[in-house]
């Protein structure tokens, strides 16, 4: 016997239909829920592309007298990462 056997004819075809039903819900709700998603995954993506495409087009790398690329700038090796181990933590 099924989850309805046990039940009256009429009675089971309207639990069936009210359990479709709720399944129907249920399933149109996470459809809509996933759909903002989908649709904010494809403007960003559509965006990023875009913008890629037209920053990339007109650079031109720096370069020194003898061709070589020009890496001149702000360089720094500051970090917060010690050299040493600290002697509280010796083994």
């Amino acid at each position: 016997m099924g989850l309805l056997g046990g039940l009256p004819q009429k009675l089971r075809q309207v639990y069936a239909a009210n359990i479709q039903s709720a399944l129907n819900v249920t399933v149109r709700q996470q459809v809509m829920r996933r759909r903002p998603l989908y649709q904010t995954l494809a403007a960003c993506s559509v965006f990023l592309l875009a913008c890629s495409g037209v920053s990339a087009q007109n650079y031109l790398v720096p370069r020194l007298a003898n061709g070589q690329p020009d890496f001149s700038g702000v360089w720094t090796n500051d970090t917060i990462t010690p050299i040493e181990r600290p002697a509280a933590l010796s083994d």
